[in-house]
């Protein structure tokens, strides 16, 4: 819990689940160049950390691994990236940059938002790039998953919409806040009544 610094061995290939889980005091990680996977929830909630570079050669970035680290400015996608999580690095308010090293084309970061490179899947949406006054929301067409908490900083949207594209729900996704879900009706997944969700592909 008191730890500020870590570096690491290049003998470490691995972070353990929750490995820094909660490290509030932690503010700079050195990782190893052999460095391939980064575990569940791994630095989940080191609200201190503000300095980090993701190493080529790491390959995935798991659910929750950096999931609500507040002080985080900027983090980089290495050439190597293939996987990011779900909610790998949500609710991290102060994330604003996002570079993609030039030789990786899994991701694109544009407009605050970054996707997979078929922008099919949204991960992130940067705090600072939102209205977090707005009281209605609508996700674009084209996206079919959503990870947990992307809409977090939506803090006052009442009115939420989905596209018909949409794929993959959980009530990770949808603010506190929201009091009217609808779903395109051209959605042949899901359909909504303006509170519930039903999975239609259920049905008989």
């Amino acid at each position: 819990k008191n730890l500020l610094t870590v570096e690491m061995s290049n003998s470490i290939v691995e972070i353990k689940v929750k490995a820094f889980y909660s490290c509030i005091n932690l503010k700079n990680i050195n990782f190893s160049n052999s460095l391939r996977s980064i575990r569940d929830s791994a630095f989940s909630d080191c609200r201190s950390l503000n300095n980090i570079k993701l190493p080529d050669g790491l390959i995935d970035l798991d659910d929750n691994s950096l999931y609500n680290c507040i002080s985080l400015e900027k983090i980089n996608i290495p050439n190597s990236l293939t996987t990011i999580g779900n909610g790998a690095i949500s609710r991290c308010e102060k994330l604003s940059n996002v570079e993609i090293n030039s030789g990786n084309d899994n991701f694109i970061f544009e407009n605050g938002k970054l996707y997979n490179k078929n922008k099919d899947h949204l991960y992130f949406i940067t705090k600072n790039s939102i209205d977090s006054s707005v009281s209605e929301v609508t996700i674009e067409e084209g996206i079919k998953q959503i990870s947990k908490y992307v809409l977090y900083f939506y803090s006052n949207v009442k009115v939420l919409n989905l596209p018909s594209t949409i794929q993959v729900l959980s009530k990770d996704i949808i603010p506190d806040s929201v009091e009217r879900l609808n779903i395109s009706e051209n959605n042949v997944k899901f359909s909504s009544d303006g509170v519930n969700i039903y999975d239609d592909t259920t049905l008989t």
